[in-house]
């Protein structure tokens, strides 16, 4: 890691603007540029976490789907998933919000490059906890 930061130290001091010193010091700290220009190699990096966060979505997903499906929108309390519900409908609404809560989630994650694996894990328990009390909700 004493390379790493040599080498940021390095560019920093042979940078000329501070832009370019802000966005290099800001690319160091977050793996937004690694998703955005990497893509596979951040999904190469963090699979295990994508994984589980994959899979908390997806149960999330169906259950909340099924509930949709039979009672409207009205039960829902995520508000993007309750507005997006109601503007396309159940059948799209609901896959629609929930790649975009997962996006949200990726994105939210390569900000914090120290607490990327941990996000992404923390939205996949939640989402299966999610899933679970959609499940077992006395309806």
């Amino acid at each position: 890691m004493p390379f790493a930061r040599a080498a940021a130290a390095e560019l920093i001091r042979r940078s000329s603007s501070r832009m370019i010193d802000a966005v290099v010091v800001w690319r160091f700290k977050s793996n937004l540029w690694l998703l955005i220009h990497r893509p596979l190699v951040f999904a190469w990096i963090y699979w295990w976490p994508l994984a589980i966060m994959f899979a908390g979505g997806l149960l999330d997903g169906i259950t909340t789907w099924r509930i949709l499906r039979r009672f409207g929108a009205g039960p829902e309390l995520h508000p993007a998933m309750w507005l997006v519900a109601r503007i396309l409908g159940v059948r799209f609404g609901v896959p629609l919000a929930m790649l975009a809560k997962m996006g949200f989630a990726v994105f939210t994650a390569a900000i914090w490059r120290g607490w990327c694996r941990w996000i992404l894990v923390l939205f996949g328990v939640l989402g299966a906890l999610g899933a679970i009390h959609n499940h077992c909700a006395p309806f």
